[in-house]
């Protein structure tokens, strides 16, 4: 499956869990922003590997189901937020790896992510473990994981490669104006 596949399903699910995504920075933000556009996704622009820890930290201050998309890229550069949700634990929390096995922003370069034992690493930090391949896949990983008590892993592999997708065309300061908007609609 492609990348921007994936993420339509992931914004899919959310939007029927009215739930909060994150993603990490370039193609991935972008190609969510053109598949599924919704003022609870926060795009990461420039914080390769912080979208996990920025989810983890609303997934603390909220009972709304959070979904941080990250890449293997940059999971593997923020490794040491893995101890942190597991000491943390939230129920409401899922990581979605979204797994090329490159850095597909900065040029396709490969990573070691085929070396990782994903279910392994997850386990290890206290996140249940789930995994697609395909969108219908994905889609049932997703439901299945929200259905269960987080935190949660859900790795959905991809092909290399990235959509045709311009830039998103909001500023960053327009995203969080955006975003915490949304976010106090909902709680009035």
């Amino acid at each position: 499956m492609r990348r921007i596949e994936a993420l339509r399903v992931v914004g899919r699910v959310a939007d029927r869990h009215d739930a909060i995504v994150t993603v990490h920075l370039g193609f991935p933000a972008r190609e969510l922003y053109h598949a599924h556009d919704r003022p609870l996704n926060f795009y990461l622009l420039g914080a390769m590997g912080q979208s996990c820890s920025v989810g983890l930290g609303l997934a603390l201050t909220t009972e709304r189901e959070v979904l941080a998309v990250e890449g293997d890229g940059g999971l593997m550069m923020n490794m040491g937020i893995l101890p942190t949700i597991a000491q943390e634990s939230p129920e409401n929390y899922t990581l979605v790896l979204v797994d090329n096995s490159t850095y597909a922003t900065t040029g396709d370069q490969p990573t070691p992510s085929h070396l990782i034992d994903w279910e392994g690493v997850a386990r290890a930090h206290g996140l249940r473990y789930y995994e697609a391949d395909d969108p219908e896949g994905a889609r049932t990983a997703l439901e299945r994981a929200l259905d269960a008590r987080g935190p949660r892993m859900v790795r959905l592999e991809v092909e290399p490669g990235n959509a045709d997708v311009p830039l998103i065309d909001l500023t960053p300061e327009e995203i969080k104006v955006r975003f915490t908007r949304a976010l106090r609609e909902d709680e009035r």
